[in-house]
């Protein structure tokens, strides 16, 4: 599992002790939109108490974490959760829909950086679309950071306007309005996203006999982050070119060229090819493969040094026909 989301689950247990510690001794602290821990104070400023969204709407999420006068809190150190979805964002601010259909009771939790725990609450309501059919985006957490060579967890799910599951890989499409199309699935795990905040769209077509190609979509946000290395890593994709379509099953050739800001040329051990769709598929500076899943994919080519130490990664889109 991503490294960003492994510290997130080590907040809950604090979040756990955070109640039986104080939920017993005075519950009001955590029915109102501010609560104080020691030098910790935490506000939640959206979405309001009472909030009724349909589930296709954005939700602007934004808190303010304070230790002590004014000192901030870590970004990574500010979790949302819901008490129907578990954790649903991550950080003082970001938008997000997708949420499952029924009440959430939200908890906004700051860890202060003497290990202080503070909680705020807030309640909402999500309602149905307009049309019926249900889009839930499970992961990752809305706000999330991730490095450009890390995968994303990309999970979601759409239900038809009568409740039935929808399951083929084609009716979903994942978008990002920064580099385009990410692939196709339920769940995918793109990398070598460019740099900045991805709103990130699912997109969910319905083309049972009922449904007749009914669409309905939800959004999160996440980050990717910069590439801060004095000397960065120079990764580039040769061949194919983006945008290319192949026939299922023609074997296509990838060729890239990785190197150190030095010149150092990085081989086949350092250099990994991953598919959005269908995870790791070749390794080195150029390979051969047949056999992709059809639909869209995002190729990246993660490149890193002997020691580990550094990564980078670019990716391309590709499309194999049917």
């Amino acid at each position: 599992m991503h490294r960003t989301l492994r510290r997130l689950f080590p907040l809950l247990g604090g979040l756990l002790m955070f109640w039986l510690a104080f939920g017993c001794q005075s519950s009001n602290n955590l029915n109102g939109p501010r609560t104080r821990l020691a030098k910790l104070s935490v506000s939640i400023h959206s979405p309001q108490e009472g909030l009724s969204t349909p589930q296709n709407a954005l939700i602007p999420f934004t808190a303010t974490a304070i230790y002590g006068e004014n000192g901030e809190v870590n970004e990574a150190d500010i979790i949302w959760q819901s008490d129907r979805d578990g954790i649903i964002g991550v950080g003082s601010a970001f938008s997000r829909s997708g949420l499952s259909v029924g009440r959430h009771r939200i908890t906004l939790l700051a860890t202060g950086p003497g290990g202080e725990i503070a909680a705020a609450q807030t309640r909402i309501t999500v309602t149905a679309n307009p049309g019926g059919m249900r889009v839930t985006i499970a992961s990752p957490p809305a706000g999330a950071p991730f490095a450009a060579y890390e995968p994303i967890p990309l999970h979601g799910r759409g239900k038809s306007a009568d409740g039935q599951e929808i399951t083929a890989a084609l009716s979903y499409t994942w978008i990002s309005h920064r580099d385009g199309i990410l692939g196709n699935g339920a769940e995918i795990a793109p990398a070598g996203l460019s740099p900045g905040v991805h709103r990130i769209t699912l997109a969910v077509t319905d083309d049972s006999t009922s449904g007749g190609g009914q669409e309905e979509s939800a959004q999160i946000e996440v980050v990717i982050l910069p590439d801060t290395s004095a000397a960065p890593l120079q990764v580039d994709i040769l061949s194919p070119q983006d945008g290319a379509r192949f026939p299922q099953g023609q074997t296509i050739t990838f060729v890239g060229a990785a190197s150190q800001a030095d010149g150092t040329p990085i081989t086949t051990e350092g250099i990994a090819w991953v598919s959005s769709v269908d995870g790791q598929v070749g390794i080195g500076e150029s390979f051969n493969v047949a056999g992709l899943s059809v639909g869209f994919h995002r190729m990246a080519m993660i490149a890193s040094t002997p020691d580990g130490r550094q990564k980078a990664a670019t990716s391309i889109l590709i499309e194999i026909l049917p």
